[in-house]
């Protein structure tokens, strides 16, 4: 009877932890290592797909000009693409961190030790392309609103260390606040990926139900991708 009740109060083995990041904040790198040497994974999960990796390893500077992505990912998702890759950039100068950067250091950990790359996140043309179709033009007023009236607003602005990753509260507001006022980046950028992303962790480990999964992630994914896995 003893022995029945120890073995019910067992805790139970955990087969997949996640590490919520932001792509620039110093604080990603630390919690991706410390993560990785306490869970020592099997498989490292990324939020990445093959193209996104590539770009993260290529030396090359020259970036993709404007009008040549038009045609393979629409005219807002080439507008999205580089105004995005402009911001990450800068803010990554700001708090001196190259954006991506913890997924490099969680890729080059599982290298050391010989482990395989699991790449769980959409195809980025198929995203883009999805949002170009889905992005309104009312969506697109609202955002040229909020630029031009931006310095004149006297609305409460959130204000967070960009070397951390924000508190998942503030990421919740945010993402609330996302779905509410551009429903369609929402559905595409967030909705979409967290599906296709939990799918991936779902078939891989339904393959392999013994393998430890450590899956690094944008915070803005991580909480509703751990609540779904853990349901399951």
């Amino acid at each position: 009877m003893n022995q029945a009740k120890k073995e019910q109060n067992k805790p139970e083995k955990q087969f997949i932890r996640f590490v919520g990041t932001s792509h620039i904040a110093k604080q990603s790198l630390e919690n991706v290592k410390q993560a990785f040497y306490e869970f020592s994974p099997d498989v490292v999960a990324l939020e990445l797909d093959s193209q996104r990796i590539k770009s993260l390893y290529s030396t090359s500077q020259a970036q993709p000009s404007f009008f040549s992505l038009i045609p393979h990912i629409g005219l807002f998702g080439a507008l999205f693409v580089k105004v995005g890759h402009f911001i990450q950039q800068k803010l990554g100068k700001m708090v001196g961190i190259s954006p991506g950067s913890e997924m490099k250091i969680a890729a080059s950990l599982a290298k050391e030790r010989q482990l395989p790359l699991l790449l769980i996140d959409r195809n980025i043309n198929i995203t883009m392309r999805r949002l170009s179709k889905a992005f309104t033009f009312k969506e697109g007023c609202h955002i040229f609103w909020e630029i031009i009236s931006a310095p004149f607003m006297k609305k409460k602005r959130i204000r967070f260390d960009l070397s951390k990753v924000p508190p998942e509260k503030m990421v919740n507001k945010l993402i609330k606040e996302m779905k509410k006022a551009y429903p369609s980046l929402y559905k595409v950028l967030i909705e979409e990926r967290n599906h296709y992303m939990k799918k991936m962790l779902d078939e891989f480990h339904n393959r392999f139900p013994e393998k430890r999964i450590l899956v690094v992630v944008g915070e803005g994914h991580r909480s509703w991708l751990e609540k779904q896995l853990k349901q399951n």
